[in-house]
């Protein structure tokens, strides 16, 4: 999906789309990038649903969660800026999504300061 590997989901239940990368963050900002768009689907009368919730491995609470809504038919990037104060092991990416056919580029996450 525009020059970056990606995921689809077919199934017909809302879930997890991808996972990842699993990397440890120094402390700092941090922005992470997704491109997302759902395919076609039964009903139009309903926004979007997409879920971004950033952990790390010892951590009960997330490092950053945001709920999108919007009309994903055509390919969004959505950025997300989120900081780390302390060292964060084992962090990954989660995009869910409220339903099938949708597609999610891996996760990119850069240091922004």
């Amino acid at each position: 999906m525009i020059d970056r590997p990606a995921f689809g989901k077919v199934s017909d239940r809302k879930g997890a789309l991808i996972y990842g990368p699993y990397v440890d963050l120094e402390p700092g900002f941090y922005e992470v990038s997704v491109i997302a768009q759902r395919g076609a689907r039964r009903s139009t009368l309903r926004l979007d649903r997409l879920t971004i919730d950033i952990r790390s491995e010892g951590v009960s609470l997330p490092l950053c969660k945001r709920r999108y809504f919007g009309n994903f038919a055509v390919p969004k990037i959505i950025y997300r800026q989120f900081e780390v104060k302390m060292l964060a092991r084992r962090t990954e990416v989660r995009v869910f999504v409220s339903e099938e056919n949708w597609t999610a580029t891996l996760p990119v996450i850069r240091k922004i300061c």
